[in-house]
Protein backbone atom coordinates (compact mmCIF):
# COMPACT_ATOMS: atom_id res chain seq x y z
CA UNK A 1 0.00 0.00 0.00
CA UNK A 2 1.75 2.91 -1.36
CA UNK A 3 0.53 6.30 1.16
CA UNK A 4 0.13 8.95 -0.81
CA UNK A 5 3.09 11.18 -0.42
CA UNK A 6 1.31 14.10 1.87
CA UNK A 7 1.01 11.12 4.09
CA UNK A 8 4.66 9.94 4.13
CA UNK A 9 5.82 13.93 4.75
CA UNK A 10 3.88 13.70 7.77
CA UNK A 11 5.11 11.13 9.15
CA UNK A 12 8.36 12.47 8.77
CA UNK A 13 7.87 15.44 9.82
CA UNK A 14 6.35 13.79 13.27
CA UNK A 15 9.82 12.04 13.15
CA UNK A 16 12.29 14.67 12.74
CA UNK A 17 10.55 16.62 15.61
CA UNK A 18 10.34 13.93 18.06
CA UNK A 19 14.07 13.65 17.35
CA UNK A 20 14.22 17.53 17.84
CA UNK A 21 12.30 17.15 20.77
CA UNK A 22 14.37 14.74 21.91
CA UNK A 23 17.74 16.74 21.10
CA UNK A 24 16.19 19.55 22.44
CA UNK A 25 15.09 18.50 25.77
CA UNK A 26 18.73 16.77 26.13
CA UNK A 27 17.32 13.41 26.80
CA UNK A 28 19.73 11.80 24.87
CA UNK A 29 23.28 12.81 26.30
CA UNK A 30 26.06 13.83 23.83
CA UNK A 31 29.11 11.59 24.07
CA UNK A 32 32.09 13.16 25.94
CA UNK A 33 35.72 13.44 24.41
CA UNK A 34 38.54 11.18 25.36
CA UNK A 35 41.12 13.44 28.12
CA UNK A 36 43.53 12.90 24.91
CA UNK A 37 41.51 14.84 22.85
CA UNK A 38 40.21 17.39 25.65
CA UNK A 39 41.82 20.79 24.30
CA UNK A 40 42.03 21.84 28.61
CA UNK A 41 43.07 18.74 29.35
CA UNK A 42 46.21 19.01 26.87
CA UNK A 43 47.11 21.91 27.92
CA UNK A 44 46.88 21.45 31.99
CA UNK A 45 49.46 18.66 30.91
CA UNK A 46 51.58 20.73 28.36
CA UNK A 47 51.66 23.60 31.57
CA UNK A 48 53.28 20.82 34.16
CA UNK A 49 55.70 19.21 32.26
CA UNK A 50 56.73 22.91 31.18
CA UNK A 51 56.76 23.85 35.20
CA UNK A 52 58.61 20.70 35.80
CA UNK A 53 62.20 21.67 34.13
CA UNK A 54 62.93 24.15 35.95
CA UNK A 55 61.62 23.03 39.39
CA UNK A 56 63.56 20.26 39.04
CA UNK A 57 66.69 22.16 37.83
CA UNK A 58 66.11 24.31 40.96
CA UNK A 59 66.23 21.19 43.25
CA UNK A 60 69.14 19.84 41.45
CA UNK A 61 71.14 22.64 41.70
CA UNK A 62 70.12 23.17 45.72
CA UNK A 63 71.51 19.62 46.52
CA UNK A 64 74.62 19.85 44.12
CA UNK A 65 75.26 23.40 46.45
CA UNK A 66 74.78 21.49 49.54
CA UNK A 67 76.78 18.91 48.84
CA UNK A 68 79.72 21.24 47.56
CA UNK A 69 79.51 23.31 50.97
CA UNK A 70 79.15 19.98 53.15
CA UNK A 71 82.28 18.74 51.07
CA UNK A 72 84.02 22.60 51.53
CA UNK A 73 83.18 22.26 55.28
CA UNK A 74 85.03 19.01 55.83
CA UNK A 75 88.32 20.08 53.70
CA UNK A 76 88.48 23.05 56.27
CA UNK A 77 87.87 21.26 59.56
CA UNK A 78 90.89 18.70 58.30
CA UNK A 79 92.81 21.60 57.16
CA UNK A 80 92.51 23.01 60.85
CA UNK A 81 93.33 19.41 61.90
CA UNK A 82 96.48 19.25 60.09
CA UNK A 83 97.78 22.43 61.11
CA UNK A 84 97.28 21.78 64.85
CA UNK A 85 99.12 18.32 64.55
CA UNK A 86 101.70 20.79 62.76
CA UNK A 87 101.92 22.71 65.60
CA UNK A 88 102.54 20.01 67.65
CA UNK A 89 105.57 19.42 66.10
CA UNK A 90 107.30 22.24 67.21
CA UNK A 91 108.72 21.99 70.49
CA UNK A 92 107.62 24.12 73.33
CA UNK A 93 104.01 24.95 71.34
CA UNK A 94 102.55 21.75 72.46
CA UNK A 95 100.41 22.88 75.58
CA UNK A 96 99.85 26.14 74.37
CA UNK A 97 98.76 24.35 70.79
CA UNK A 98 96.39 22.23 72.93
CA UNK A 99 95.30 24.97 75.22
CA UNK A 100 94.29 26.97 71.97
CA UNK A 101 92.20 23.97 70.22
CA UNK A 102 90.38 23.44 73.31
CA UNK A 103 89.40 27.36 73.86
CA UNK A 104 88.30 27.48 70.15
CA UNK A 105 86.98 24.33 68.61
CA UNK A 106 83.85 23.44 68.27
CA UNK A 107 84.64 20.07 67.24
CA UNK A 108 83.78 17.70 70.21
CA UNK A 109 86.07 14.75 69.04
CA UNK A 110 88.77 17.37 68.08
CA UNK A 111 88.03 18.83 71.79
CA UNK A 112 88.01 15.50 73.75
CA UNK A 113 91.40 14.60 72.36
CA UNK A 114 93.24 17.73 73.26
CA UNK A 115 91.49 17.61 76.25
CA UNK A 116 92.91 13.98 76.94
CA UNK A 117 96.70 15.10 75.11
CA UNK A 118 97.02 18.08 77.63
CA UNK A 119 97.04 15.74 80.29
CA UNK A 120 99.84 13.58 78.97
CA UNK A 121 101.69 16.88 78.28
CA UNK A 122 101.43 18.13 81.45
CA UNK A 123 102.51 15.33 82.98
CA UNK A 124 105.41 14.49 80.79
CA UNK A 125 106.44 18.55 81.36
CA UNK A 126 105.92 18.49 85.25
CA UNK A 127 108.77 14.90 84.41
CA UNK A 128 111.08 17.43 82.82
CA UNK A 129 110.68 20.16 85.25
CA UNK A 130 111.80 17.24 87.89
CA UNK A 131 114.75 16.32 86.23
CA UNK A 132 115.26 20.38 85.87
CA UNK A 133 115.15 20.59 89.56
CA UNK A 134 117.50 17.60 90.45
CA UNK A 135 120.03 18.70 87.54
CA UNK A 136 120.50 22.02 89.55
CA UNK A 137 120.63 20.20 92.74
CA UNK A 138 123.22 18.19 91.54
CA UNK A 139 124.96 20.78 90.14
CA UNK A 140 125.10 22.91 93.49
CA UNK A 141 126.04 20.18 95.49
CA UNK A 142 128.82 19.90 92.40
CA UNK A 143 129.43 23.85 93.26
CA UNK A 144 129.56 23.00 97.15
CA UNK A 145 132.04 19.86 97.01
CA UNK A 146 134.46 22.52 94.50
CA UNK A 147 134.28 24.92 97.42
CA UNK A 148 134.68 21.76 100.12
CA UNK A 149 137.41 20.09 98.39
CA UNK A 150 139.56 22.16 96.19
CA UNK A 151 141.80 19.19 95.08
CA UNK A 152 139.08 17.07 93.67
CA UNK A 153 138.01 20.14 91.35
CA UNK A 154 138.67 18.85 87.92
CA UNK A 155 136.93 15.76 87.97
CA UNK A 156 134.39 17.87 90.19
CA UNK A 157 133.85 20.23 86.93
CA UNK A 158 133.63 17.65 84.62
CA UNK A 159 130.87 16.22 86.48
CA UNK A 160 129.31 19.28 86.89
CA UNK A 161 129.63 20.24 82.95
CA UNK A 162 127.98 16.94 82.62
CA UNK A 163 125.00 17.94 84.78
CA UNK A 164 124.67 21.21 82.59
CA UNK A 165 124.49 19.91 79.33
CA UNK A 166 121.78 17.54 80.48
CA UNK A 167 119.96 19.93 82.32
CA UNK A 168 120.22 22.40 79.39
CA UNK A 169 118.73 19.69 76.78
CA UNK A 170 116.27 18.67 79.26
CA UNK A 171 115.45 22.41 79.21
CA UNK A 172 115.25 22.71 75.27
CA UNK A 173 113.09 19.15 75.25
CA UNK A 174 110.29 21.76 76.96
CA UNK A 175 110.51 25.23 76.15
CA UNK A 176 107.13 25.49 78.13
CA UNK A 177 108.74 24.31 81.52
CA UNK A 178 108.22 28.09 82.75
CA UNK A 179 104.16 27.07 82.35
CA UNK A 180 105.56 24.94 85.54
CA UNK A 181 108.42 26.72 87.32
CA UNK A 182 110.62 29.74 86.72
CA UNK A 183 113.89 27.75 86.93
CA UNK A 184 116.85 28.90 85.23
CA UNK A 185 119.63 26.15 85.04
CA UNK A 186 121.92 27.67 87.59
CA UNK A 187 125.91 27.25 85.94
CA UNK A 188 127.68 28.99 88.80
CA UNK A 189 131.56 28.20 88.49
CA UNK A 190 133.46 27.52 91.99
CA UNK A 191 135.42 29.61 93.10
CA UNK A 192 139.09 28.57 92.64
Amino acid sequence: MDLPESVELTQLRAENAQLRAKIGGASMPIPALPWWKSGATITTLTAIVVASVPVTTAVQGWVQKNRELALEDRKQTENIRTSYLERLKVPGEHLRTLRFVIATTNDSPLRAWAEQEKKVVEGELRGLDDEIKRAEEAVDRANKSCSDNPSALGAIEDQRLKIVAKAGSIKAQSRLAEDFSDGNIKAVRPQR
